[in-house]
């Protein structure tokens, strides 16, 4: 057999999920479709990582370690990476850097030895079910497994579905109601012409973001994690978050950020996070050489930082500076990381790009900002579990009313009046849902 028909079938879906089902035998082990569950979208959210929803990213196996009614630790193997989480902990490495496997037993307790590229070792402490996970990942090494292209298609434009909305339904597995009785609000309002045809397009893509946020949790890209509203909108609710706290604002030249301050000012703290070049750089090394962040600042790790910081890029200004458009000086990052550049302009040029907002989230502690899944999980998980009932609020007053209302005014709106408003058109219960909080 040739090399290439070899990595041909390693990369096909079947591979991981045959080896995770005939080799996690472990009853606690979590596999599809019961992964789409509150259990695995919170176990996500513990390892501070967000599915790569334009690529179709899913959740092979979750194996909690913690046992039942604590937090989550243990792993979760997506098609593309695997997670860890113990203690204040966590770990991403991608299949495509899974190098060997090394077992390594105390008296008492036994860990696994995951080595990566260039000296990376994560240690899982993962005792009497080492053997099974170390199968399961030498499995994946042997057949040289690594995850093929499944991008998420886009909504199909008729003449009857101008915005793509009716299509949009009709393809999701199982749809919750929330986004179905969106669909619905935004398909008469553009047929009644409140809403423009390309104002509705681009809110039936942002519905899709919504839907498999909610479906499978979180989204994320290198970039940072993904929210289904504009960037405008999505800055105001963050000052929603935090009302009693102080924050500054400041435009950038492909968006904008938001700084939290959770305590006294410090004077000399850096001006600026990182760029988005930055930050896209400082997410591969840390994923590829963990290693070389050192252990000052291992030590920092569960501290709550002095201010957060929310970086925040929108889907057109990300497009020009994927094509390297937009530079005042030297070469585009994607100049100095070619294979990233093909990996992302193949994943972020669709016809759902304008819903492509992502914001980072970065914890400014001991002199220098961190990346605060890294710095603080348990933050991120906070930031974005209290985030996501204001995105649905948000989405369901822009589907009534398009983009013409500033985000301060139509936030304003009142839920009495609102829930008035839809129900002229969806169901009671769905009204209810939208305007409750979520789980």
């Amino acid at each position: 057999m040739s090399q290439d028909s070899v990595h041909q079938r390693a990369s096909a879906p079947a591979v991981i999920h045959k080896a995770a089902r005939g080799l996690l035998a472990r009853k606690e082990t979590i596999f599809p479709p019961h992964t789409r569950s509150p259990e695995v979208r919170q176990a996500l959210a513990r390892c501070a990582y967000g599915l790569a929803h334009y690529e179709g990213e899913h959740v092979v196996a979750c194996a909690p370690l913690s046992g039942s009614g604590k937090a989550f630790e243990g792993l979760i193997f997506t098609d593309r990476v695997l997670l860890s989480r113990f203690g204040d902990e966590r770990h991403v490495l991608p299949w495509e850097q899974l190098r060997d496997l090394e077992h390594a037993s105390g008296f008492l307790t036994s860990s696994l030895k995951v080595k990566g590229p260039e000296g990376l070792v994560i240690e899982l402490p993962i005792d009497d079910r080492a053997k099974e996970i170390e199968a399961f990942l030498k499995r994946l090494i042997e057949v040289r497994y690594h995850p093929g292209p499944r991008p998420v298609p886009a909504a199909t434009i008729s003449q009857d579905d101008p915005t793509g909305v009716k299509h949009l339904v009709a393809s999701l597995k199982e749809p919750d109601k929330r986004v179905v009785g969106l669909c619905q609000l935004l398909f008469e309002g553009v047929d009644a012409e409140r809403i423009s045809v390309e104002a509705g397009q681009d809110l039936c893509a942002r519905l899709h973001v919504l839907h498999r946020t909610l479906e499978y949790g979180r989204g994320g890209t290198e970039l940072g994690w993904l929210s289904p509203l504009r960037r405008d909108d999505l800055a105001a609710l963050v000052l929603q978050l935090f009302p009693d706290r102080e924050i500054t604002r400041e435009g950038r030249q492909r968006g904008l950020e938001l700084e939290i301050h959770l305590k006294p000012r410090d004077k000399k703290a850096p001006r600026r996070g990182q760029s988005i070049e930055d930050r896209v750089i400082s997410s591969l090394i840390n994923r590829v050489v963990e290693k070389t962040v050192g252990q000052e600042i291992y030590s920092l790790i569960g501290q709550e930082p002095d201010s957060v910081r929310v970086l925040i890029e929108e889907g057109q200004d990300t497009e020009a500076l994927l094509e390297g458009e937009g530079q005042q000086e030297g070469d585009s990052v994607w100049q100095i990381l070619p294979s990233l550049a093909d990996r992302f302009l193949g994943r972020n040029k669709r016809a759902e790009d304008g819903a492509l907002t992502c914001y980072g989230l970065e914890g400014y502690v001991a002199r220098q900002y961190l990346e605060l899944a890294t710095l603080n999980p348990a933050m991120v998980s906070d930031f974005n579990r209290r985030l996501l009932p204001l995105e649905v609020r948000a989405l369901t007053l822009r589907a009534l009313h398009g983009w013409a209302m500033a985000p301060e005014a139509l936030f304003a709106i009142p839920d009495a009046q609102l829930r008035q408003s839809l129900s002229k058109t969806i169901p009671g219960d769905v009204v209810q849902a939208l305007l409750s909080p979520l789980e």
